[in-house]
């Protein structure tokens, strides 16, 4: 047998012998991830996956329950619970303390800065003030690590928050999308390039929001079905955000091109996450996510839940209504996920960025205790009280001012001053104003940044270990506060979550797709746990330097047939 013929006769055997095990690997590729989707419904307390689930219908919440992991016991482990520090931590799968995002702002040199603000690039299309990119974020985030896999993978953020869209994304997304209240336009920055796509340039050029002028926002249920909720009380100050305290809730109707009492307006509605998926499913089948050879991600911001919680409370019937709405819009997308990707092929996780506590009038009526700080009035009196220790006129005569802001849970010094003092001196001066803090009724704790940057402290050391672990030497401020339950800051919302309490850090965490065990797990589990079970289940790296650890209960662990 001449060579040439022993090399075709052996290629031939060995393609023989490739096609059963080639038909095995087609067929286990079937449920391969091809597509990873992470959504964040911002303001989305644990409770309303379980309080609101008689009202949901088969093929949204319900879907990625039943067919899911749900864990019903996760909490953030640190006290900062706000959207920015949330985002981030989903992402990468660290702290604040290690991704350097201690709140949605914080001061610089006196100064606040936004977590997402960057002087380095510019809006895109062009429009006013700083550019967004994730510049201050330390560290990979899990769509970071997906690129760093596989070149070919690409990664696409929405919200109608930038800071949402801009941390889901991380540093390396193709692009990241967020709303303009001025217009109603997404836009970008020149971080992720300088035009932006066709069909975001569509979707901007028909006035897509114009559609929703003077629309109301009706409840979805039959009234009874809302009998247990606590409507809005017109005394409790704050709320409404020009809706009216009721249903229906009628948006003003357009006047002008740019309306920014409308587009606020229909930010606190259903129709601000339609907006959001409008987007969503652009970039789907624009991109053609999910069908491709490499792994793509598809990061969605639901932002209107958290203004309609902010001006009604939890426990109003409008944050019900929002979430029954938001059950049947995911409910919708899943469909297109299916038609576009196949949601065998889809690994999806959905979580919230922090809860909310109760609205404090309401745990008033209720003996439950709560109140309101009046963070402008503690931040004079503090001031102050440090310029009299420091033989400085208390009346700001001087033009000094010590207190730089009140950020919380941080309270801010100024830093010229600081850096003029002795360390004695210095020390004394912040250990006075957390005397003058701890004084204040309504604040539970407060820790100085000496304290919190020694060794971990336990588990059980409660508030302090919530607030060491949101601390960054750079970022912080000199004092952290924790609130009693049921407090909140005096401002335009009915209710928050600064204060650090169990119901501002309990958040559901539901997986859903391939390689996942359906059930509802009680075991402990934190939303940095979400980028390293997910990297687990790709079979990549996860983000560097992650806490997170792999939530393995929730996975099916069987060799892939």
């Amino acid at each position: 047998m001449s060579n040439h013929l022993r090399m075709f006769c052996f290629g031939l055997a060995a393609v023989v012998m490739g096609l059963p095990s080639a038909a095995l690997a087609a067929g286990s590729s079937q449920k391969e991830t091809r597509l990873v989707v992470l959504i964040v419904v911002d303001q989305l307390r644990a409770d309303f996956i379980t309080r609101f689930a008689t009202h949901f219908g088969e093929d949204g919440f319900r879907r990625l329950t039943r067919d899911g992991a749900h864990f019903v016991n996760a909490y953030y482990s640190y006290g900062s619970s706000a959207t920015a520090p949330g985002h981030a931590t989903i992402s990468t799968g660290r702290i604040p303390r290690q991704h350097g995002i201690v709140g949605n702002t914080w001061y610089l040199a006196g100064s606040s800065q936004g977590a997402v603000a960057d002087e380095l690039c510019t809006s895109v299309p062009p429009g006013e003030g700083q550019g967004r990119s994730p510049r201050n974020l330390i560290g990979q985030t899990l769509g970071d690590q997906i690129k760093v896999s596989d070149v070919r993978s690409r990664v696409f953020s929405v919200s109608l928050k930038d800071r949402a869209a801009v941390f889901m994304g991380g540093h390396a997304a193709d692009l990241a999308l967020w709303w303009d209240l001025r217009t109603g336009d997404f836009v970008s920055s020149t971080y992720y390039g300088a035009e932006l796509p066709p069909y975001v340039v569509e979707f901007n050029g028909a006035h897509v929001t114009d559609g929703f002028s003077g629309r109301q926002w009706r409840r979805l249920l039959k009234d009874e079905a809302y009998a247990g909720c606590h409507p809005i009380n017109r005394a409790w100050p704050g709320g409404a955000r020009g809706l009216g305290p009721a249903f229906p809730h009628v948006l003003p109707t357009v006047e002008g091109e740019s309306d920014y009492a409308f587009h606020s307006a229909l930010w606190c509605t259903p129709f601000g996450n339609d907006l959001v998926f409008d987007m969503a499913e652009r970039i789907l089948k624009q991109e053609e996510l999910g069908r491709r050879p490499a792994v793509d991600m598809l990061c969605i911001g639901l932002s209107s839940n958290d203004l309609c919680g902010h001006y009604y409370g939890p426990e109003s019937p409008e944050v019900m209504d929002m979430t029954v709405q938001t059950d049947r819009q995911i409910a919708a997308f899943l469909s297109t996920l299916e038609d576009q990707v196949g949601l065998d092929h889809c690994l999806i996780a959905l979580t919230g960025d922090h809860g909310v506590t109760t609205v404090p009038p309401l745990a008033q009526e209720m003996k439950l205790g709560g109140g309101r700080l009046d963070l402008k009035d503690i931040r004079n009196r503090l001031d102050g009280r440090l310029k009299r220790m420091l033989g400085l006129e208390a009346d700001g005569a001087d033009g000094q001012s010590i207190v730089s802001g009140v950020n919380l849970p941080w309270v801010y010094l100024d830093p010229s001053v600081l850096g003029g003092l002795s360390e004695d001196r210095r020390r004394g001066l912040i250990h006075e104003a957390a005397v003058f803090l701890r004084g204040i009724e309504g604040i539970e704790a407060v820790y100085t940044d000496d304290e919190l940057s020694g060794p971990t402290p336990s588990p059980t050391d409660g508030h302090r270990y919530l607030a060491w672990r949101c601390y960054h030497p750079e970022r912080s401020g000199q004092l952290y506060v924790q609130l009693r339950p049921f407090w909140y800051k005096v401002d335009n919302k009915i209710a928050g979550h600064t204060s650090g309490s169990n119901h501002d850090r309990h958040v559901p965490i539901i997986l859903y797709g391939p390689r996942i065990r359906p059930g509802r797990y009680f075991s402990p589990a934190r939303p940095s746990d979400i980028a390293v079970t997910l990297a687990a289940i790709l079979g990549i790296e996860p983000p560097s330097d992650a806490t997170g650890v792999v939530l393995h209960e929730a996975l099916d662990t069987r060799p892939q047939k």
